[in-house]
C-alpha cells in the first residue's frame, strides 16, 4: 500500500495543507520532507496515526496537553462557536484502488476561551470500479489493512531512530527487521567475521616471526599517523576553499572601488575646488569690507520711531561714528 495524499485542516500548525507523495512507475517512491526544527515535520506523521487510529503517536513532551485545534483557528473563534478538525488520509492498495481515510474532531469555544471537544467522527470510503463507497465498519477496516500493533513497523520517527537501536531499546523487534529487510545483517555478519581473521592472523604471524608484534606496532603508528595526517589535509582543502572563496569576494568588492587614475582626477578636482573656494572667501571677504566702507560713507537716512512720543523723527544725512 502507497500513501497517496494527506489533507490538513486545522490541524496543530497546520490551517489549510495539502502534501502529494510520490508513487511514479519508474519506482521513485519516495517523499522528502525537509524543515527545521519545530517546522511541523513530526506533526505530519502524528496527523497520519492520528487519522487512522485517533491517536498521535510521536507526540513531544512541548506539545503534550495542547489542543489539537490550530492556534490561528482558536484565535478566529468567538464565544459558543464551533470549528473542526480534518485529517484526510488517501492511501492506494496494491490494485491502485484508493481508500480514503478521514477523520474529524469537532471543538467549541466557551465563554472564558476554554476548548471543548464536542464530537468526533471517522470515515473509510473505498473504490470499487469507479465508484467510491462509504464502509460501515471504520475501525475493522483499518485494523485489517494497518492493525495498530504494527503501525511501528511502518510510520517511525526518523529524528530518533537512535532510540531503535539502543540494546535496552523497547524497538528491538523493529530494529531487527529493519536490519532483516535492508540486508544490513550480512554487513554485520561480514564485519564480524573480518574482525575475527584480523585476530586470528595477528596470532599466528606472533608465532611465525617474534618480531612481527613490534611489526604491528608499528604499522597501527603509522596507520594513526596517516590518519592524523589526512584530517589535517581535509582541514587544510577546507581552509583553502574559505580563502579561494574570501579571495573572491575580496575581488568583487574591488571592482566597485576606483582606479589609481579616477583617485588622481578625483584629488586633482577637489584642489581645483579647495582654490576657487578659497578665492570665493577671499571675493566674500572683500565685498564685506566694501559694504562696510559704503555704510560710513554714504551716512543712509534712519528713521527712527519713538513710541513713547507717539511720533517720528527724521535724521537725515546724519554721520555714523567710525567703526
Amino acid at each position: 500500500m502507497l500513501i497517496e495524499k494527506l489533507k490538513l485542516s486545522n490541524y496543530r500548525q497546520y490551517f489549510d495543507e495539502e502534501i502529494e507523495f510520490s508513487h511514479s512507475k519508474k519506482g521513485k517512491r519516495i517523499t522528502v520532507i525537509q524543515g527545521a526544527n519545530g517546522s511541523g515535520k513530526t506533526n505530519i506523521l502524528n496527523a497520519i496515526t492520528w487519522c487512522l487510529y485517533g491517536k498521535e503517536m510521536h507526540l513531544g513532551d512541548k506539545n503534550k496537553g495542547l489542543p489539537i485545534l490550530s492556534t490561528a483557528a482558536i484565535n478566529k473563534l468567538k464565544p459558543s462557536a464551533v470549528c473542526d478538525v480534518t485529517v484526510e488520509l488517501t492511501i492506494l492498495d496494491e490494485e491502485k484502488n484508493r481508500m480514503i481515510f478521514k477523520r474529524r474532531a469537532i471543538y467549541r469555544k466557551g465563554t472564558s476561551d476554554s476548548l471543548e471537544k464536542v464530537g468526533t467522527k471517522f470515515d473509510i470510503f473505498y473504490q470499487e470500479g469507479q465508484d467510491m463507497k462509504r464502509s460501515e465498519y471504520p475501525d475493522v477496516l483499518v485494523s485489517h489493512y494497518l492493525p495498530e500493533d504494527i503501525q511501528n513497523y511502518f510510520f517511525f520517527d526518523c529524528e530518533r531512530l537512535d532510540d531503535y537501536f539502543k540494546s535496552s531499546s523497547k524497538h528491538q523487534p523493529i530494529k531487527k527487521e529493519v536490519f532483516r529487510i535492508s540486508q544490513l545483517v550480512l554487513f554485520e555478519d561480514v564485519l564480524a567475521h573480518l574482525k575475527k581473521r584480523n585476530i586470528e592472523y595477528a596470532k599466528q604471524l606472533k608465532q611465525d616471526n617474534p618480531q612481527a608484534e613490534e611489526s604491528l606496532k608499528l604499522i597501527n603508528i603509522k596507520e594513526k599517523a596517516l590518519q592524523t595526517a589526512r584530517e589535517e589535509l581535509d582541514t587544510l582543502r577546507v581552509k583553502e576553499k574559505e580563502a579561494e572563496e574570501l579571495e573572491k569576494e575580496i575581488s568583487e568588492k574591488l571592482k566597485s572601488y576606483p582606479t589609481r587614475q579616477e583617485v588622481n582626477e578625483l584629488q586633482l578636482r577637489r584642489e581645483r575646488l579647495s582654490n576657487l573656494s578659497r578665492e570665493l572667501e577671499k571675493e566674500i571677504k572683500k565685498a564685506q569690507e566694501d559694504q562696510k566702507d559704503f555704510l560710513i560713507e554714504s551716512a543712509p537716512q534712519i528713521i527712527c520711531h519713538a513710541p513713547c512720543l507717539n511720533s517720528c523723527i527724521f535724521l537725515s544725512y546724519c554721520c555714523l561714528p567710525p567703526v
